[in-house]
């Protein structure tokens, strides 16, 4: 008798970084089906800004995952994204810095990064006294990229 083809729903994934939670997720889709099974890992996952209180200091959350066994016809891809947490600076040309650095720190690198808007509205800080004079929040961030040893 055949079963069903069997998918695993991952609980909430934290981590600071894509690597930190890719590898979250591979290690608990290892637990159940077994580390010498391929694994058909997300296709697409969306990073936002945790405020949960057990993320121990985690600063991203991933949702709503699932994984099963790899068909034949996967592709070792995956599109990326996250939601960047505020950036600031005193001119443009630091908060364009900023969240450039905050991409790169949650990616791993600049390759193939995109954003989901043309536009980043930035905000004038009031009362930033010796601190930062301009904001930007709610930058949404892509990359198209591929599992490390799926």
């Amino acid at each position: 008798m055949g079963c069903p083809e069997t998918i695993l729903e991952i609980p909430p994934v934290f981590g600071n970084t894509a690597a930190e939670i890719e590898e979250e997720i591979k290690r608990v889709a290892c637990e159940f089906f077994g580390s010498d099974v391929k694994l058909q890992l997300p296709r697409e996952y969306h990073a936002k800004l945790s405020s949960d209180q057990f993320s121990n200091s985690k600063r991203f959350v991933v949702e709503g995952l699932t994984v099963q066994r790899r068909p034949r016809d996967w592709r070792n891809t995956v599109q990326r994204s996250v939601d960047l947490p505020p950036a600031s600076g005193d001119s443009a040309t630091e908060v364009e810095a900023e969240v450039g650095r905050l991409a790169i720190e949650f990616f791993g690198s600049d390759t193939r990064i995109t954003f989901r808007s043309r536009n980043c509205k930035v905000q004038v800080v009031p009362d930033a006294k010796g601190g930062k004079k301009y904001k930007v929040e709610g930058v949404h961030v892509m990359q198209t990229a591929e599992w490390a040893d799926a």
